[in-house]
């Protein structure tokens, strides 16, 4: 059976406090998720040793995680090596941080294209930036997803293709989170699943109307969520489902659950 992850960004920005109020608060109720997905990055940092150490005690307590990684900066292959080199670290103490409390799944995005360069000319670099990421999380037992990005946005790894190419090249294990409403901006998402089903290790579950990365609660865009359920069912896909949505996340927890058919 699938876990099914709620991610505290319908939480973002309020303070880490509260975060952790929403979590211990419905641990018990039937309507809690099978597990949080959690972000390393501001307030909610890991970095802070106040919220590791919580995340920790509660993961101690039964609580599972999953993860996405920073994602304000993603400068992973800025021409300036000393930010080239902070955005890696940064990246890789969340990794470290991380697998202290064990996450089902740790999700973070491709790099940033920096301005004035063309992303075949950093193929090469992105395809090494991952392949350490991916090396150093094993490392230390963790299992890390590389996200398909919003079209548009100035990211790597936004159409099939490049995800293909990626591992046609490189033989990589790197798994992919498969981000259902970025992939729906690019009209991608019966592609994705055709191509690269065998590749998908998370599906990241919110709509829009395939303009905007809006983030809404799932069957208020145009995502064919039977479409998209029912071919991954057929794939025998068994990773985490981590819902990203922004407003009444727990009404799309139970829709989740509803196409799933493993309700509580």
């Amino acid at each position: 059976m699938n876990t099914v992850s709620l991610s505290i960004l319908y939480l973002w920005p309020k303070p880490f406090k509260l975060v952790l109020k929403e979590i211990s608060s419905i641990i018990e109720s039937e309507t809690a998720p099978d597990a949080w997905d959690i972000l390393d990055e501001g307030d909610y940092s890991f970095s802070k040793k106040h919220n590791l150490l919580e995340y920790k005690q509660l993961n101690a307590s039964g609580v599972n995680f999953t993860v996405h990684g920073p994602f304000l900066s993603t400068n992973y292959l800025h021409p300036n090596s000393v930010i080239r080199r902070k955005s890696l670290s940064q990246l890789k103490v969340s990794i470290e941080n991380a697998s202290q409390f064990s996450p089902l799944a740790y999700v973070f995005h491709p790099a940033m294209i920096p301005k004035g360069f063309s992303p075949d000319k950093l193929k090469v670099e992105h395809y090494q930036f991952l392949e350490e990421v991916n090396d150093f999380a094993n490392s230390l037992g963790l299992r890390v997803f590389v996200e398909n990005h919003v079209p548009g946005m100035g990211h790597m790894f936004t159409t099939p293709e490049e995800f293909i190419e990626f591992y046609e090249r490189t033989g990589s294990s790197i798994g992919m989170a498969f981000d259902v409403g970025h992939s729906n901006i690019g009209s991608n998402v019966k592609r994705f699943l055709d191509l690269l089903a065998n590749k998908i290790g998370v599906v990241h579950v919110h709509d829009n109307n395939g303009v905007s990365d809006s983030h809404n609660i799932i069957g208020s865009g145009n995502i064919n969520w039977k479409y998209v359920i029912g071919k991954l069912k057929a794939l025998n896909f068994s990773g985490p489902y981590i819902i990203e949505c922004v407003q009444n996340p727990f009404k799309a927890l139970q829709l989740l659950r509803d196409f799933l058919g493993c309700r509580p």
